[in-house]
């Protein structure tokens, strides 16, 4: 039976709706004091919605001595919104304790002017564009002259339109 982790991440509720992620870094970096600032791995900034009145925020931390530590300095902490409204601030831990991971950089990145079947079909497309193009009335008059069509054409320039 495995041994449970300890639970690293917490969330901070009752944050004013009014609040953005400027003032929620700031309270973040008033709050915690420096020595455990370093351990604070990865947060979150929810703005309030319709559906939630309050912003809502999340904070990982490394170990659980530094979890601590910012809990008692966050909770219940008193906020005052811009209407003059006191909000206090609620911390639990977090119902999902898992955090996004880092996106890697792709391996492929800057690997295309490498890669032998796009240097061929670049080199098919120049050959392409290399060729010239005939105007389309050089064509018409080529196809014309191929079809026989100028030669039948003099024979019947002398009658009339009858459409």
């Amino acid at each position: 039976l495995k041994a449970p982790k300890p639970k690293l991440k917490i969330w901070m509720r009752g944050l004013p709706a009014a609040m953005t992620q400027e003032n929620f870094s700031e309270l973040l970096s008033s709050l915690i004091p420096e020595d455990i600032f370093p351990d604070l791995e990865w947060t979150r900034f929810v703005p309030a919605n319709k559906q939630v009145p309050s912003s809502t925020g999340y904070l990982h931390f490394k170990t659980q001595s530094s979890l601590l530590a910012a809990f008692s300095k966050l909770q219940g902490h008193r906020l005052l919104d811009t209407k003059g409204r006191e909000y206090r601030v609620l911390v639990e831990y977090a119902p999902y304790q898992k955090i996004p991971r880092k996106k890697g950089g792709d391996k492929l990145e800057g690997t295309l002017d490498k890669d032998p079947d796009f240097l061929r079909f670049k080199e098919e497309l120049e050959k392409q564009r290399a060729v010239k193009v005939e105007s389309a009335e050089v064509w018409l008059e080529r196809r014309r002259q191929k079809r026989g069509l100028l030669s039948w054409w003099p024979q019947f320039a002398g009658l009339p339109q009858c459409l």
